[in-house]
This record gives C-alpha cells, sequence and structure tokens, in this order.
C-alpha cells in the first residue's frame, strides 16, 4: 500500500512539473510572439511617466518663477524684467497685475489694454473701470446693458446717480428700477429712489 502511495505522489508529481513547464513554454512563446507590443507598451508607459514628472516640475519651476516676478513688481512696479518673466511665465497673473496698475493709477490706455483679456473677470472689471472712468453716462449704459457684467447692478446705480446730477429724475427711477432685486445694492438703490421720487 505505502508503494503504491509513493508511486501515485510521484506521479502528481510529475504532472505538477509538465504542467509547469508547459506554461512556461507557452508563456515563452508569448512573449516571443508579442514581444515587440510589450516593449513598446512598457516604453510607452514609461514615457508617460516620465512625461508627466518632467511637466509637473516645470509647472511648478513656471510658478515660482511667475510668483517671484509679482512680488518684485509689488516692490519696484518699474522693473521691466520682472513684468517680461510675469507676461511669460503666468499670463492671468499677469493681466491681474496689469488691471491692478491701471486702476490705481487711473491708466486708461491700461484699462483699455485689460478689457482685451482672456480672463473674463478681469477683461469685465476694466470695462466697469473704463466706463466709470470716462464720466460717460452712455458708456456706463453701454456696459449696464450686457446681462453678464459682473458689475451691472452698481453700473446702473452709478448712471442713476449721473442722471439725478444732470437732473434727469425720470431717467434716474427707470435706472434704478433695473437693478436687480436679489442685488444688494438693490436697498440703496431703493433709499435713493426715495430720496428723488418728489422731483420731476
Amino acid at each position: 500500500m505505502s508503494l503504491k502511495e509513493d508511486a501515485l505522489a510521484i506521479k502528481q508529481e510529475i504532472d505538477n512539473e509538465e504542467k509547469f513547464l508547459t506554461a512556461f513554454v507557452k508563456t515563452e512563446k508569448f512573449i516571443k510572439k508579442y514581444k515587440i507590443v510589450i516593449i513598446g507598451t512598457l516604453s510607452a508607459v514609461l514615457l508617460g511617466y516620465v512625461g508627466y514628472k518632467g511637466y509637473g516640475y516645470y509647472n511648478e519651476s513656471r510658478i515660482a518663477a511667475a510668483n517671484d516676478a509679482y512680488s518684485k513688481l509689488i516692490k519696484n512696479p518699474n522693473d521691466k524684467e520682472a513684468l517680461a518673466v510675469l507676461k511669460e511665465k503666468s499670463k492671468p497673473l499677469f493681466d491681474a497685475y496689469t488691471l491692478q496698475t491701471a486702476i490705481k493709477n487711473k491708466d486708461l490706455k491700461g484699462l483699455n489694454a485689460a478689457t482685451a483679456s482672456q480672463n473674463k473677470i478681469i477683461s469685465d472689471i476694466a470695462a466697469y473701470e473704463l466706463a466709470v472712468s470716462s464720466g460717460d453716462a452712455d458708456k456706463l449704459a453701454a456696459y449696464a446693458t450686457n446681462k453678464d457684467a459682473f458689475y451691472k447692478d452698481l453700473a446702473l446705480f452709478v448712471l442713476a446717480n449721473k442722471y439725478i446730477e444732470k437732473s434727469e429724475y425720470k431717467k434716474a427711477r427707470e435706472t434704478l428700477a433695473k437693478i436687480s432685486a436679489s442685488s444688494e445694492i438693490k436697498e440703496y438703490a431703493s433709499y435713493l429712489n426715495h430720496s428723488i421720487i418728489t422731483f420731476k
């Protein structure tokens, strides 16, 4: 009985080794057959990883350079080199700095340039500041007619004040009525409207 069990164990061990060798040979054939595809896939994965890490490093260094240039410009607004670096490394930060400087210096040319920004908020704020700086009621009205204007209600409030200065009370009331009911400035618009309600 023991001899029979030993023979079965040996046979099972040989079968296991045969299965292992068969699997090894099949794997070897598969690798030979698809060697180019496997190497290409591994290469693509490796290149993708290296590219991802490289882009991350490039982006971090670009942001650091833009922040450094911005800090230099805050300390010295006349630093032309820092301004050029900021423009090259971060267009959004450059646009924000240009707008900030134009508003601070009441620079109409700078505000006009900022209206061409790709950033809608920057261009909208520049358009508002340009309309207010001009003191022209028509420019304020044109800005306020844009339904996507960021400062639409504020522009309407300022425009109503311009009409009041010109004693055009009816236009002022009509303008104040256009201010959105959900606007934070609506309460002030109501006060202003009540103060001119008796004027013709």
